[in-house]
């Protein structure tokens, strides 16, 4: 989470030179639902940027869970910058740690499970080629060309997960780290204007 805060800005000779609290905290919140933005898209593209230290969204669901809302305090504004509830393995992707074992793991819309079997990688792309480079079309394909035991591609109607520990793969608080430069930028700017105006109307130099 990101917190700017105003600090005497309703002071009378503050109100004079740099803009009254209100103006102040408009121009900030403009610069926030820019910075907002900024973060959610660089979050979202850098989980299909192939980066080794970063988590892939292969099926869309945590890129599409990443939320960034700015929000109103009494003095001054936030950005809320998280993964909604709704994604279960976002907080054990961030930070890492032990998962447990034991958990079977169904279909729910399908009849079976998919996923690609060690050196399976060639049938997924072989599979994506044919029908619509989609892992909805890789499936198809897996089904309908029976290319499932050749290729690398295997299905199951149940699958029981082991226990194992998940690196850390922190795909949000980096994001905040690299774009922390235009942040301030930004921030900078939104006051300057507010700063140029309140100059202009009160004649001070």
């Amino acid at each position: 989470m990101i917190r700017i805060t105003i600090e005497g800005a309703g002071r009378p000779v503050n109100a004079a030179v740099f803009g009254t609290a209100e103006e102040v905290r408009v121009a900030l919140k403009g610069a926030a639902l820019v910075d907002a933005a900024a973060l959610r898209g660089a979050a979202v593209a850098g989980l299909y940027s192939g980066r080794h230290d970063r988590p892939k969204s292969r099926m869309g669901n945590l890129a599409r869970g990443i939320r960034a809302q700015v929000e109103d305090l009494p003095n001054g504004v936030q950005v809320r910058f998280g993964v909604l509830g709704s994604v279960p393995y976002a907080r054990i992707l961030e930070k890492g740690g032990p998962i447990k074992g034991g958990v079977p793991i169904v279909p729910v819309r399908k009849k079976a499970l998919m996923w690609i079997s060690y050196g399976g990688g060639r049938a997924i792309q072989m599979a994506k080629l044919w029908l619509g480079g989609t892992y909805k079309g890789a499936r198809l394909a897996g089904v309908k060309h029976a290319i499932g035991a050749g290729f690398g591609l295997r299905f199951s109607k149940r699958v029981i997960t082991k226990a194992r520990t998940q690196r850390a793969m922190p795909y949000l608080f980096p994001v905040i780290v690299e774009t922390e430069p235009a942040r301030i930028a930004r921030i900078r700017m939104a006051l300057a204007a507010v700063h140029a105006a309140a100059i202009a109307r009160g004649g001070y130099s």
